[in-house]
């Protein structure tokens, strides 16, 4: 008795000229035979789709699309002693896959494959130093994975494995801001020092592909710190005093009213990045669109450079 078992082991992209970039899947391809048999394997058909899965366990799994059938070499040697080989699927990557990939981990979920391999394997026998046809026979198998002590039935992308895919493709590129602080560690305005450590864990979401935690960071800071209500105009959102106060006091003695405009201009750029947050993002009775990943890169881009610019300019003293 034959039976296989086809094991995720990594991933690489290529960039062939003059067609879209291929995701090159490698895999264990292991025969599990009970009597001394050779096997050659010729070819495989790989059945591709991509999944949103609840976790890296895969539970909670929904198809988001089929990927298609692609086509390979098998074992490119006869199965003899060693019952073992690495096998490969190419699946080339155009702007739609990349695209899903991106809107699941927008949603907070898992990429994951879910591979039906299917084919045909001939049984040898060996007599006389020579190997004699004794069987053709199907293949049909889902690739598994393992991870940590369980084995499961999909390929499931850590958040570093989906950068580095991204990145290999050519299609995202990751960025870094840091906002300066004092050598004792934070900030003079106790604002500011809590809006930055804020924005560091919103900046680790952002990375992680965690867009509606990026939101609500930035909403904390934003509405909490950064701004507050004015009583005297109706419960307008204005620039907190404290901060405005701490960057006057570095304003140059020659353009006090220029940088008095400056700070109000800022204030009100706050106040745009919490009302489209509020008022279109996370509405309280309804989103009226849900965000791409580019637009809460802006939502968190422009606040981060911002509170740099308050934070160099108030640590000036």
């Amino acid at each position: 008795m034959v039976d296989f078992e086809i094991v995720y082991k990594d991933f690489k992209v290529v960039h062939p000229v003059g067609v879209v970039p291929k995701l090159i899947m490698r895999f264990n391809f292991n025969a599990i035979v009970e009597e001394d048999l050779a096997i050659y394997v010729p070819f495989l058909k790989w059945e591709v789709y991509l999944n949103s899965a609840d976790s890296i366990e895969t539970s909670g799994i929904s198809l988001v699309g089929d990927w298609g059938s692609f086509e390979s070499i098998g074992a490119e040697k006869l199965f003899t002693k060693k019952k073992t080989a690495e096998i490969f699927c190419e699946i080339p990557m155009d702007s739609q896959k990349i695209q899903q990939i991106v809107n699941i981990r927008f949603r907070n979920k898992v990429p994951t494959l879910g591979i039906k391999v299917r084919g045909h394997y001939l049984t040898f026998e060996s007599k006389e130093s020579l190997y004699l046809l004794e069987s053709i026979r199907p293949i049909q198998k889902d690739v598994t994975m393992y991870y940590k002590d369980i084995t499961i039935l999909h390929v499931c992308f850590s958040s570093d494995e989906i950068i580095k895919l991204l990145e290999d493709l050519g299609q995202y590129e990751l960025f870094r801001i840091e906002i300066p602080v004092r050598k004792e560690g934070k900030p003079s305005n106790k604002l500011i020092a809590e809006v930055v450590e804020i924005l560091d864990i919103a900046k680790k979401d952002l990375y992680d592909g965690k867009y509606d935690g990026v939101l609500k960071g930035v909403r904390d800071a934003l509405a909490n710190r950064i701004l507050k209500k004015d009583i005297d105009s109706g419960n307008r959102w204005i620039l907190n005093s404290i901060i405005e106060e701490d960057f006057m006091k570095n304003a140059p003695l020659t353009a006090k009213e220029e940088y008095a405009e400056y700070i109000k201009r800022i204030g009100i750029v706050f106040q745009s990045q919490l009302q489209i947050i509020n008022n279109v993002y996370m509405h309280k009775k309804k989103p009226r669109v849900t965000p791409r990943p580019i637009d809460v890169e802006q939502i968190y881009l422009t606040t981060a450079q911002l509170i740099r610019y308050l934070s160099m300019s108030c640590n000036l003293l």
